[in-house]
């Protein structure tokens, strides 16, 4: 009897020690199972783990905590802390649910509130598709574990002309990757995008919210894709490119946009 209740003091400590609670269906010290559950932590996030999305316990926690992740891009204005989602790299066969505290207070005027997760690699930043905001809170899916935070992302209106420097990795078709940098030069006429690039294509584009979806033609290759604003001098890309027929294939890339001063 002695060791079961010794058992359970020090399991309990642990869990205030963490500053997070599980509840539900599979909660336990062991973790979350099969049967779901929910982990808030001592700053009011809490990631809500439905049935079936874990095939066995697994020590879920998320805490304020921005050790180890990569930097924010430029010009990034975060309206709440970094927390840390671990396991790292833990995957869930249905979409768990992150709600995320934001203080309103540091959403400059004009600006809306973004949710950014470190991408697969853990090595940047990439906004998560589907979230909800809130007058305090930002909510949103996910089907992995890294790092997150709310960030205000500024209202482009007029905002996007100027030049541009890109940072970009392509994993072709075949396998591999390549990286590179590119100089664009952007003009903004109402919700109208055009630029230019300084491997010598040229494109045109549509902004919508926060985000411009846009198609460019460069020397053998057509691409296409988005760049998501999470700043007014920071922007995400994402996009799918293919080779003229005489080469053939094509690819995916992503990256980041910086405004050069």
């Amino acid at each position: 009897m002695l060791t079961r209740t010794r058992s359970v003091l020090v399991a309990a400590s642990l869990a205030a020690t963490l500053g997070l609670a599980a509840c539900g269906g599979g909660g336990s010290a062991d973790g979350i199972g099969a049967a779901g559950g929910t982990v808030t932590a001592s700053s009011g996030a809490s990631v809500a783990v439905p049935a079936g999305a874990l095939a066995q316990a697994t020590p879920i926690a998320i805490a304020a905590d921005a050790a180890g992740a990569p930097a924010l891009p430029a010009g990034t204005t975060t309206v709440g802390e970094v927390h840390a989602l671990t396991p790292h790299g833990t995957s869930f066969s249905t979409p768990v649910t992150l709600t995320l505290p934001y203080d309103a207070g540091r959403v400059p005027a004009g600006a809306s509130v973004q949710l950014l997760k470190t991408n697969a690699a853990r090595d940047g930043w990439e906004p998560v598709a589907g979230a909800t905001v809130g007058t305090a809170t930002v909510s949103a899916p996910l089907s992995g574990f890294s790092w997150v935070v709310a960030v205000a992302a500024a209202t482009a209106s007029g905002g996007l002309t100027g030049t541009w420097n890109s940072l970009y990795i392509c994993e072709p078709d075949t396998g591999g990757s390549f990286s590179g940098d590119d100089t664009l030069v952007v003009t903004q006429s109402g919700n109208n995008i055009s630029f230019t690039v300084s491997d010598g294509a040229n494109g045109v584009g549509t902004l919508a919210g926060d985000t411009v979806t846009w198609t460019s033609a460069g020397p053998g290759y057509t691409e296409r894709g988005t760049w998501t604003v999470i700043g007014p001098d920071s922007m995400v890309k994402r996009s799918t490119y293919t080779n003229n027929p005489s080469v053939g294939g094509g690819g995916t890339c992503s990256g980041s946009l910086h405004r050069v001063p």
